[in-house]
């Protein structure tokens, strides 16, 4: 996750965990200044973390194209081997058994690299979904608390 982004969350936690309780109702009192400072560095932080993802997009772009190309060039030396073999009357058999083992070959590599290039990918959108779901749920919870405070009655003064 963007550094900024979590630096910039970790504030707002802590401001919000070291505001002073107030004298009536649950809530605490914050610096809303702060609190609003924070959450306009996570804004400008996001639009990083979205050029991260499409960083990784691109990444799984280019591990697919060779990937494939890799199984496209052990396709074609799979069938040139198949016919210099089956050009030999007396290897005809053997031709085709070692044809198909690479071609199986080639596609199961195909399939390894690609099942792993998602799988990778996949673990790297969950962990981006993951933190940027809990940076919603803090944002949207401290907007809510900030909300509550500016609902509630002055308080007199002593």
């Amino acid at each position: 996750m963007n550094e900024m982004i979590d630096a910039a969350l970790s504030k707002l936690e802590e401001e919000i965990r070291s505001g002073k309780k107030a004298m009536f109702g649950n809530g605490r009192t914050v610096d809303a200044g702060l609190c609003l400072d924070l959450i306009q560095q996570v804004r400008e932080g996001l639009p990083g973390s979205i050029a991260e993802a499409r960083v990784i997009l691109q990444e799984r772009d280019r591990l697919l194209g060779e990937a494939q190309q890799q199984a496209n060039m052990l396709m074609e030396r799979a069938r040139q081997q198949a016919s210099q073999l089956v050009s030999q009357s007396n290897l005809l058999q053997q031709a085709q058994t070692e044809a198909a083992r690479i071609v199986e070959q080639a596609n199961r590599y195909r399939n390894e690299t690609t099942q792993a290039a998602y799988q990778e990918i996949a673990g790297v959108f969950q962990s981006a979904e993951y933190y940027l779901r809990n940076s919603l749920d803090n944002v949207t919870a401290s907007r809510q608390e900030l909300i509550g405070l500016m609902q509630q009655p002055p308080k007199p003064q002593q």
